[in-house]
Order: C-alpha cells, then sequence, then structure tokens
C-alpha cells in the first residue's frame, strides 16, 4: 500500500481546522469519551471524525453530529 502522508498532524493542528459549530459540538461528544482522530476536507466543507472504541462520530461543517457504530466480526 502507498502511504500517502508526508505529515501527521498533531491534535492542535486538527482543531485548528474546525469550525466554532464544530469544536463545540466536539466538546459535547468529549464529554462522552469521544476522542478526535482527524479532520477531512470534502466537497461540503470539514469533516471532523471522533472515535470511541469500535464507534465513530461525525460531524459536518455545521456542526451537526452523526454516530455511527463500526461492528468487525
Amino acid at each position: 500500500m502507498f502511504e500517502r502522508r508526508h505529515h501527521t498532524p498533531s491534535f492542535n493542528e486538527h482543531m485548528s481546522l474546525l469550525s466554532d459549530e464544530q469544536r463545540i459540538a466536539m466538546y459535547d461528544l468529549y464529554n462522552f469519551g469521544y476522542d478526535l482522530a482527524f479532520v477531512r476536507t470534502t466537497a461540503q466543507g470539514k469533516l471532523a471524525v471522533l472515535t470511541q472504541g469500535e464507534s465513530f462520530a461525525t460531524i459536518d461543517q455545521f456542526g451537526d453530529a452523526s454516530n455511527l457504530v463500526a461492528r468487525f466480526f
């Protein structure tokens, strides 16, 4: 597999990419044990991805959170 990353951003670098709405939603999920994993730039804006064990949550540019549960068999 070809590795495209040349630099792994720190937590603070990821946080600087988030909108104010995303930061508020991220802190709410943080209180439930979620951690910020990474931020992706999409055609619709920045998308924050948070993890908690096998659960994932995403926060769009407007601060709307969606919880996703991944089950690995």
